[in-house]
C-alpha cells in the first residue's frame, strides 16, 4: 500500500512540475504577443524543466527590400518604366522569331513618341524623341536592318535603347 502511495505522490509531483514548466512556456509566448515581437530563441521542455536555448535560432531573418533602381534623369536617355514598357511592346508585335516589321517598328515608336508629348514621359520615349519626326524613326530602324530584309530584331532595337547615350567603359 505504501509502495502506491509513493508511486501517487510521485506522479502528482510530476504532472504538477509538468504543468508549471507549460504554464512557463505559455508566459513566455504570451509576453511575445503582448509586445508583437518574435520569439528567435528555440524554447524547450525537457523533461519537468523549461529553459529558453538561446543558442538556437527558430527561423531566418528576412532579407531587408531591395531599393528601387536609382538612375540619374536625363532628357536624351530611357528610364526603367519606359524601357520596360517599349520592350514589352516590342514583344508583343514581333513575330516567335523575335523580328519585327521596319513598317511596324517606326508606327510603334510614332505612336509612343505622340503619347510621350500628350501623356507624360511615363511608359513613353525619352523627351529629346518627342521632336523626332517619321523619317528620323525611318532612319533609325534602318539603319538596324542591316542585310535589308525589311524586318529587325526587336531584342537588338532593345538593346540599342538600353545602351543609348551609355558612357564608353574605361580600362580602368
Amino acid at each position: 500500500m505504501k509502495i502506491y502511495q509513493k508511486l501517487d505522490d510521485w506522479i502528482s509531483v510530476s504532472s504538477k512540475a509538468e504543468n508549471d514548466a507549460i504554464d512557463e512556456v505559455c508566459d513566455v509566448v504570451k509576453e511575445a504577443i503582448e509586445d508583437q515581437g518574435k520569439i528567435q530563441d528555440e524554447l524547450r521542455i525537457k523533461f519537468m524543466d523549461f529553459f529558453v536555448d538561446k543558442g538556437i535560432l527558430n527561423f531566418i531573418e528576412p532579407p531587408p527590400e531591395k531599393l528601387a533602381a536609382m538612375e540619374e534623369a536625363q532628357d536624351g536617355k530611357f528610364n526603367i518604366p519606359q524601357l520596360r514598357a517599349l520592350i514589352e511592346e516590342l514583344r508583343a508585335v514581333a513575330d516567335q522569331d523575335d523580328q519585327i516589321l521596319n513598317r511596324k517598328a517606326v508606327e510603334l515608336l510614332l505612336r509612343k513618341a505622340q503619347n510621350s508629348r500628350t501623356l507624360g514621359d511615363m511608359g513613353g520615349l525619352p523627351k529629346e524623341w518627342g521632336s523626332f519626326t517619321h523619317n528620323d524613326f525611318e532612319k533609325l530602324v534602318r539603319n538596324l536592318d542591316i542585310y535589308n530584309t525589311g524586318s529587325i530584331d526587336y531584342k537588338v532595337l532593345a538593346t540599342c535603347c538600353i545602351l543609348l547615350k551609355s558612357s564608353i567603359p574605361k580600362d580602368d
